[in-house]
């Protein structure tokens, strides 16, 4: 679910369109278009869902690259270049098949102090101000285990407010979750996106 958020907020930045609620309807719009692209697993058929996103990015004027990885699967790159002048910020949603590996190595912690949860915690705040941010440890979005050896710290996020029975059927048969929370979700990662990159 986190792939409409993330492609809508790219696309919100490109336009410079600071409206929640445009937001919101362009999420919305672009979920119902992903739902409408049938990628039941199996096969998974991520082409299609790529399909729609590149459709997207280039109706907006986004450059962005397709690879095919297997036959009718594919991945989705895009980049959304800023002026130099801010730091660049790096966001992926996967689409792809995760298989078991025997070893697949380690890397030492991302801070719990550094500017990302320090960002985080301070939208967190904004947007619901009795909320308490709590870091957890996660097995899986495995990432940053190679993200971290380069230098760069990295944090998953959990961008879509769910309550915790909606998170118990997270990649189960019935896994659903209000359209109400992927909207605040999309606003919740714009603002994000925006105290890192856009007001330093």
């Amino acid at each position: 679910m986190f792939l409409p958020s993330l492609l809508a907020v790219a696309l919100a930045a490109h336009a410079a369109t600071a409206d929640d609620e445009s937001l919101a309807r362009s999420t919305r719009a672009l979920l119902a278009r992903l739902v409408e692209a049938d990628s039941t697993n199996p096969p998974g058929n991520e082409a299609k869902l790529v399909k729609v996103g590149a459709e997207r990015l280039r109706e907006a004027g986004i450059p962005c690259e397709v690879y095919e990885f297997a036959p009718g699967r594919h991945d989705l790159v895009a980049r959304l270049k800023g002026d130099g002048t801010q730091r660049p910020v790096l966001m992926s949603a996967h689409v792809v098949e995760v298989r078991q590996v025997d070893n697949w190595g380690a890397s030492a912690p991302s801070p719990l102090d550094g500017e990302v949860p320090v960002a985080v915690g301070k939208v967190v705040a904004e947007l619901w101000p009795e909320a308490a941010m709590t870091p957890v440890m996660s097995l899986g979005a495995s990432d940053s285990r190679f993200l971290r050896p380069a230098g760069i710290p990295s944090y998953g996020l959990v961008t879509i407010p769910i309550f915790e029975a909606e998170g118990r059927r997270a990649h189960g048969a019935d896994e659903r979750l209000p359209v109400a929370s992927l909207q605040t979700g999309a606003v919740f990662l714009r603002r994000v996106v925006e105290e890192l990159a856009f007001k330093r």
